[in-house]
């Protein structure tokens, strides 16, 4: 049988304007849509009259408008629909850089129903085409799609938690699309270049779109076995690189010496014993060694609502994260400049006594539960390739001196002069 002609830009118009209206059954819209999206496969110069018409773009949206609307209502007979408005759409930009540009556009409303649609359209596209998850993520047009996409997540979802991607409990049905879409980046080894492409932009270390991404990775790797999934395993060099090319961002910016600011004072080093000739006086009282306050003890201390502890251990973990990053040299960074950057920061850390604070830091604290793996990673990286950090680690260790009579003498204070 054979194919119905292909309608003009004027009668495409008008069909959909008619189906908007009428709330026609969405399979009549799968047959109004076929003609079209057939003859855009044949005779390309169609994307150009379609494209152009002045009211095309409205006419369209206001059909998606109608089968999201649907498709959020659970109807599922609105399926067929949106793949064949997907089919069209697709069709309808393929080397057609205009008509790119006003499908991006479409990206900047806020309606949920329309990113809901969009994002299964976005999601058939590239579902099981490493190439066309490229596309997406690393051409111009496609790029442009991705971060309108994650800036809206940003700003819409902003209370999701990595927590509820790995138990599938969201609060909406748009942030779980996405959660899909980037999934689907990351099975397709996809994911390294499309956050790559987005971290070339100019002005930020980084931007929303990267805080939504690495946020996906994160609740992603937190699904049962995915970490060590063959998709998950080459991230492993992204992940470093990341990490490097993080650190220097935040040791140029001078962001060490406020990390300090974060976290609890180190106690003030007591006096060395005198020695036992010294003339007696009050000053030659006994003196406990040295101890280092944990961020429970700081807690206690303090009458500070749960609200306020809460916050300030998050700062506090925050502030130990960062420490662990900048003092983290990678594999591929092992050049001069970033060996130098490295110990830098090491010898900041030192000076500033951030050394007595991480390891006061290292031992478990029911307030803040995850605060001593980050404060051994910091110190691991503290420590290493740096003697000077070693041994003044080493001097805190209690050495005594046993006197004439028996007694312990000369426990010398932590610091020594390098």
């Amino acid at each position: 049988m054979q194919e119905p002609r292909a309608p003009n830009a004027a009668e495409l118009v008008q069909s959909l304007e008619e189906y908007t209206k009428a709330q026609h059954a969405p399979d009549q819209l799968v047959q109004l849509l076929r003609p079209p999206r057939l003859a855009l496969r044949s005779t390309p110069d169609f994307r150009t009259e379609y494209g152009s018409h002045s009211a095309f773009w409205a006419a369209l949206a206001a059909v998606w408008e109608v089968e999201a609307a649907r498709l959020g209502n659970d109807e599922q007979a609105s399926i067929p629909a949106v793949l064949a408005l997907a089919a069209f759409l697709l069709s309808l930009c393929m080397q057609a850089p205009q008509n790119q540009i006003q499908a991006v556009r479409l990206l900047a409303t806020p309606d949920h129903g329309t990113m809901q649609a969009l994002l299964i359209f976005l999601l058939n596209s590239i579902h099981g085409s490493r190439e066309r998850a490229l596309l997406l993520g690393t051409s111009k047009p496609g790029a442009a799609i991705l971060d309108r996409l994650m800036m809206l997540i940003s700003v819409l979802f902003e209370d999701e938690s990595p927590e509820s991607m790995s138990t599938g409990e969201y609060t909406s049905e748009v942030f779980g699309l996405s959660f899909a879409l980037v999934q689907q980046l990351i099975s397709l080894g996809a994911f390294a270049q499309a956050y790559e492409e987005h971290a070339l932009m100019p002005g930020y270390s980084i931007s929303a779109t990267l805080v939504v991404l690495l946020k996906f990775l994160d609740g992603h790797l937190s699904l049962p076995g995915q970490a060590t999934s063959p998709s998950s395993i080459p991230l492993v060099p992204f992940l470093l690189r990341q990490l490097a090319h993080l650190s220097t961002s935040l040791i140029d910016e001078g962001l060490l010496h406020f990390s300090q600011t974060l976290l609890p004072p180190p106690s003030a080093r007591p006096a060395p014993p005198p020695s036992p000739h010294a003339t007696p006086s009050t000053a030659d009282a006994p003196v406990d060694p040295p101890t280092t306050p944990s961020a429970a003890d700081i807690a206690a201390a303090s009458a500070l609502s749960p609200e306020s502890i809460a916050a300030i251990a998050q700062l506090q973990r925050t502030a130990v994260q960062y420490l662990g990053i900048v003092t983290f040299l990678t594999p591929f960074s092992a050049s001069p400049a970033a060996k130098s950057r490295v110990e830098e920061a090491q010898r900041r850390v030192r000076e500033n006594g951030g050394l007595e604070v991480l390891l006061g830091l290292c031992q478990i604290d029911e307030r803040n539960p995850t605060m001593r793996e980050h404060a051994l990673f910091a110190i691991r990286n503290v420590l290493k390739n740096n003697q000077a950090n070693q041994d003044y680690v080493e001097a805190m260790k209690p050495q005594y001196k046993v006197g004439n009579n028996g007694e312990l003498l000369d426990l010398p204070p932590p610091k020594r002069n390098e």
